[in-house]
């Protein structure tokens, strides 16, 4: 079991009750990719026991931190190494330039620029499942980003249970 922990501040620094949990391997997975990775969340800090991400929503900062054993942590700081590597590739003018077309005449809008710019930055969120975690081609990725959250994840799950690849699982579910 994975111990989470997180935490949401408000724009005045006041820390709301944590939330303190343990959860299985698959469930901070599903957790670190969709929901902090996925709206936008930086990784803070990584070692080989912990992954702290902080993502910023509206006027709130969330904290979340992974701690395990560094056998069951090895998949969550491979997904947390590999989206920190590819967000440090990308230049914060070609995300800032997504963003302005995107908006159009609102793009000087402090409000929505800040707000939907982690959100552009999130959408990296599923190339990073599906390159770190689920080891899929880059001839096929694109046909992967088209399908939601819901379906990748249990496509992984069912492949987990079953001893199967991902790919192939995702095959089957495609075929039907």
């Amino acid at each position: 079991m994975i111990n989470r922990r997180q935490a949401r501040f408000d724009s005045s620094g006041h820390e709301h009750e944590p939330l303190i949990d343990k959860v299985s391997e698959l469930c901070a997975l599903r957790s670190l990719i969709q929901y902090e990775l996925g709206y936008g969340g930086v990784i803070t800090n990584l070692s080989s026991s912990e992954v702290e991400v902080r993502t910023k929503v509206l006027n709130k900062t969330d904290f979340t931190i992974f701690t395990g054993e560094p056998e069951e942590m090895k998949r969550l700081v491979r997904v947390a190494a590999f989206h920190s590597q590819m967000l440090a590739q990308l230049s914060p003018s070609a995300s800032a330039d997504v963003v302005r077309e995107l908006l159009g005449d609102q793009a000087g809008n402090p409000f929505l620029f800040t707000n939907l710019a982690p959100l552009v930055i999130g959408n990296s969120a599923k190339l990073t499942f599906c390159v770190a975690l689920a080891e899929v081609p880059e001839e096929r990725l694109e046909q992967f980003a088209r399908v939601g959250w819901d379906d990748l994840f249990a496509a992984f799950e069912m492949a987990e249970a079953d001893g199967l690849s991902f790919i192939e699982v995702f095959n089957l579910l495609v075929e039907a």
